[in-house]
């Protein structure tokens, strides 16, 4: 039954499906990454309270477990003090209008997302009792204390209420919850970001881009993207391509440009695994038209292609997360290939590549193999390019008979390293440049081509 007002219901049972099945479903990687809203505690109480907080955390849980597994408990004020932070009610999963949808999802999320919500409450946990206890030190009154720790908490880890819900979030409606589903953490991680202050911005911003990499910056694909529209350069693709030069076979360099490129987990000895679009802010600015729409929108358009070119693994992983990812890990012995591609090879995992997929995170095989072609296809590009304007500079220094332009075509063929061939090539150019342009698509073309395609280009020439 929809009920008064169908459109919110609609709205609303959209937004509780896309949450089982991105973060439900038995998605630890969600949970995981989750944990990186600690460096937001460092960064404003510092390693010291931040680690007092932990411990404290640490023994509410173990004391909260003992409970209900039915062992004889001891006192700890430190729950009492959670409840008066109202940590236990303020779990963070927003819908489109800012509030908190914990409570309203069923059995099913709540069972299925059980390690996402412990991390959610030792996240709020910590960062509670380490602003209340940081409080007391500084000699503030417990009620002080406990305001204070409420304000932290807020700031780290945000308040899912209608109240702390930007304006524009609270009045769109019915569209808008859909739309922004998903998107008040990385409004609200902008504004933290923006409020910082003097050693807060170094407690924040230095393990922030350790563990994101370049990504983390916040708006980096938009950055990205208007550089390339103003000068024709891709900003990551050179940035690669110099640090890939540089490390070259160095164990120790290519673990710099590791670090730089994905984070410092991005190394085997920490993981082995891609976080940085997971945790980083770079596509804070949407990039994809279908983006702008929000999660249920974007994810059933992809989901629609992969169905449409019978990938039906694909499909799964756009809708739900998890049991995409064990099916991608499971199937052909960890051989990872590309839709987009005509399904070719882009890596092998080993076992435990094909574990951390299983589980939700991208390996640094995978991202390495993806930069790594992406890199040479740019360079390749160039080079193309640059060639083609070298051609193009001496047939217009030809034709004006400015013997200084000349030389300096010909440098940029040496430049270019042109070799044998580039006479010949500047001889077809020449006779390109007279033709008309369906009669240069249609000279390109092979001799079984230019068969098939005779009455097409006929229908070119003159009446």
């Amino acid at each position: 039954h929809l009920g008064a007002r169908p459109a919110l219901k609609i709205s609303s049972d959209t937004t509780n499906a896309v949450a089982i099945n991105k973060l439900g479903l038995y998605n630890p990687s969600a949970a995981l990454v989750n944990g990186t809203q600690l460096l937001m505690a460092n960064a404003l109480l510092g390693e010291r309270w931040t680690a007092t907080g932990a411990l404290h955390a640490a023994k509410v849980t173990t004391e909260i477990y003992k409970r209900k597994t039915g062992f004889e408990g001891t006192t700890n004020p430190d729950i009492g003090i959670l409840r008066q932070l109202d940590v236990d009610i303020q779990q963070g999963l927003e819908s489109g209008a800012g509030y908190s949808k914990f409570n309203q999802m069923g059995r099913l999320f709540r069972s299925t997302t059980a390690l996402f919500q412990k991390v959610e409450f030792g996240l709020r946990a910590t960062t509670g009792l380490g602003a209340y206890y940081k409080a007391l030190s500084e000699g503030k009154g417990k009620a002080e204390a406990i305001q204070y720790a409420k304000d932290i908490n807020r700031r780290v880890n945000f308040d899912y209420s209608i109240a702390d819900a930007p304006d524009f979030i609270r009045r769109s409606g019915p569209l808008g919850q859909i739309a922004f589903q998903f998107k008040k953490f990385p409004i609200k991680a902008m504004e933290f970001m923006g409020s910082l202050k003097g050693i807060e911005n170094v407690r924040f911003w230095v393990p922030y881009a350790l563990i994101a990499g370049y990504y983390g910056f916040p708006g980096m694909e938009a950055v990205k993207n208007i550089i390339f529209g103003l000068t024709g350069k891709d900003l990551e693709l050179e940035t690669k391509n110099h640090l890939i030069t540089w490390a070259g076979d160095d164990p120790e360099k290519k673990a710099i440009a590791k670090t730089i490129f994905y984070g410092a987990f991005a190394n085997e000895e920490l993981g082995g695994i891609d976080v940085s679009r997971r945790v980083g802010g770079g596509d804070f600015i949407p990039s994809r038209t279908s983006d702008i729409f929000g999660p249920a929108f974007s994810s059933a358009v992809r989901a629609t292609q992969m169905v449409a070119s019978e990938h039906w693994v694909e499909a799964l992983r756009e809708v739900s997360t998890a049991p995409g990812n064990i099916a991608i890990a499971l199937r052909n012995d960890g051989e990872i290939t590309s839709p987009w591609d005509r399904d070719r090879l882009t890596v092998k995992l080993d076992t435990k590549g094909r574990v951390l997929k299983a589980v939700g995170f991208g390996t640094t095989q995978e991202s390495v193999e993806r930069d790594v072609s992406r890199v040479i296809r740019y360079k390749e590009a160039k080079q193309r390019f640059d060639e083609k304007a070298a051609i193009d500079a001496y047939i217009k220094a030809d034709k004006s008979g400015d013997q200084k332009a000349l030389d300096k075509a010909i440098d940029r063929f040496i430049g270019l390293g042109m070799g044998a061939g580039t006479g010949a090539r500047v001889k077809e150019e020449m006779q390109k440049k007279e033709m008309t342009k369906s009669e240069r698509t249609f000279e390109a073309l092979s001799k079984k081509g230019k068969a098939r395609e005779m009455n097409i280009f006929e229908f070119a020439g003159q009446p």
